[in-house]
């Protein structure tokens, strides 16, 4: 994929990802803390239902410079989004994510006009939901770890910067682990909008042997986003849900939906 550098109107540097494969642009947003290059099978898959393919590397992470430090929510993340639309020159998309990307592509349906529709991957669901513990099942140590980065404390940020050299993904690390903390700050507190909003067509695909984010999201927010559709692959975990062959069947479920 062709290594992008772009400038938002307010400034913002932002790098991206791009695969051009069709006259459709396909918005994939990462997981955390892992912004990357999708594989050419899966570019492939793409090209042949006719997108182009861009992977924006959200705040923090990579060169995409940080416009604060101070916590950051969901809804910001189509702000970037916007801006890597309108410098590709396309004026609609399909919005893509993989497990905390999902949120940001649900965003993008909610907050962007110009979004068609939106497909997740083994999406990360919201907290503060009366009848939705998104965390299910989570290791308690980890829990702890994720309830921590709420006030993002120096210390919180010190202790990001220890455990970044145990991932092999130097994009995103360029600059730290602000990146990272960021992110997981942005899945402990509100999202900045309401999914029962979303009036667009919705494609939820999770696994049913996914250890890292529980199902339980993509059933939830399948029954509260009108019209939605979930899909639960058997024997699928969290990195085989988004292998070639499923995003294959997603794109076919999409080309029926719009």
């Amino acid at each position: 994929m062709q290594n992008l550098m772009i400038q938002s109107a307010s400034g913002q540097n932002i790098q991206a990802f791009f695969e051009a494969g069709g006259d459709k642009l396909a918005v994939w947003h990462h997981g955390t803390p892992n912004p990357r290059e999708l594989s050419a099978e899966v570019l492939a898959v793409f090209a042949r239902h006719g997108f182009s393919v861009v992977c924006p590397i959200r705040p923090g992470y990579g060169e995409t410079s940080l416009t604060r430090t101070d916590g950051q929510n969901m809804s910001e993340m189509a702000e970037v989004t916007a801006a890597v639309v309108e410098h590709l020159g396309f004026d609609k998309f399909v919005s893509f994510g993989h497990s905390s990307g999902g949120a940001r592509a649900l965003c993008d349906v909610a907050a962007l006009d110009q979004a068609l529709a939106a497909v997740t991957f083994a999406t990360v669901g919201p907290v503060g939901e009366s009848d939705l513990n998104p965390h299910e099942g989570i290791d308690p140590e980890e829990l702890e770890m994720l309830e921590a980065t709420r006030d993002l404390a120096p210390e919180v940020i010190a202790q990001f910067e220890k455990w970044a050299p145990s991932f092999e993904n130097p994009i995103a690390f360029t600059h730290g682990a602000m990146g990272w903390a960021l992110d997981e700050h942005s899945m402990m507190v509100p999202w900045g909008f309401d999914v029962r909003t979303i009036e667009k067509p919705v494609l939820l695909f999770t696994g049913d042997s996914d250890p890292n984010v529980n199902p339980v999201s993509s059933r939830w927010l399948a029954s509260k986003i009108a019209g939605a559709k979930l899909t639960e692959l058997p024997n699928r975990d969290h990195d085989q849900i988004v292998e070639a062959e499923v995003v294959e069947q997603a794109l076919t479920a999409l080309d029926a939906a719009l």
